[in-house]
């Protein structure tokens, strides 16, 4: 029976706080550049008329928000419902999220079949 380590354990969540502060950080920051070179060649959309924003944050937020599932379809299609389950209602806690995306990248256990 593979059992996990707490400092494995450890390491993988410490893993998966820096890959969501770091998208987070990376989006925002990704979004400011392509922003400022709308606005640099005239591309951008009329600031002073704010609807175009409210989809835009909600696509942006429901794509990060499902991260650990788009993750777990690559991943493990077998755990796909209940990282989907999870992610669905417990990640708006950021604790669930995390959860999610811990139990999306944690390698699935070997079977092993004894004859």
């Amino acid at each position: 029976m593979n059992v996990y380590s707490s400092e494995r354990i450890r390491i993988y969540i410490y893993a998966a706080i820096l890959l969501s502060l770091g998208m987070i950080f990376a989006s925002v920051e990704a979004s400011q550049a392509l922003l400022l070179i709308a606005i640099d060649k005239g591309w951008y959309l009329n600031v002073t008329d704010p609807t175009w924003i409210v989809p835009a944050l909600l696509v942006t937020g429901s794509l990060v928000y499902f991260v650990p599932v788009f993750v777990a379809a690559r991943k493990k299609p077998r755990s796909l419902s209940g990282i989907f389950v999870l992610n669905l209602f417990l990640a708006w806690t950021f604790v669930g999220w995390v959860a999610a995306l811990v139990w999306a990248v944690t390698p699935a256990p070997a079977i092993s079949v004894e004859a």
